[in-house]
């Protein structure tokens, strides 16, 4: 009795493993599948991504206090700075694909701050937003 009552609690304690295991593989999996790869995009992609946030964009009567980034327009800029190590910055614009979803445009600017386009990559939107808009009224810096 003692030996089915162990074996009952392995059996118990591997499935709970298995089944935590298939739990956090398509949390993964869907999470992943949200958020499209960063991509090498032609000018004309981007301007057309651009264009079309541009004529749906809130107008602001507010001065830009400051904005947030996504990961992935980070991990863009650090691609960019890679290939071309004589880039000085990054200019981030806002877009859509041709589903609406959002986007940030990222390209290298260089010590003039002129767009070098060499290379732009199109990445998941995210957390890409200006303040105002989506700003944190806790803000250590800009918050009340």
């Amino acid at each position: 009795m003692k030996n089915l009552n162990l074996l009952r609690a392995r059996a118990s304690r591997t499935v709970l493993i298995l089944l935590s295991g298939s739990l956090l593989f398509l949390i993964g999996y869907s999470y992943g599948s949200q958020a499209p790869a960063s991509g090498s995009i032609n000018a004309a992609t981007a301007k057309g991504y651009f264009q079309s946030y541009y004529q749906s964009a809130r107008p602001l009567n507010a001065a830009v206090k400051g904005f947030a980034i996504d990961i992935s327009q980070y991990q863009a800029m650090g691609q960019i700075a890679q290939q071309y190590p004589d880039i000085k910055g990054f200019r981030v614009y806002f877009g859509k694909d041709e589903n609406g979803g959002r986007l940030g445009l990222v390209i290298g600017i260089n010590q003039n701050g002129q767009e070098e386009g060499r290379m732009i990559l199109s990445t998941f939107g995210g957390m890409l937003e200006s303040c105002p808009v989506a700003c944190d009224e806790a803000s250590p810096i800009s918050g009340q």
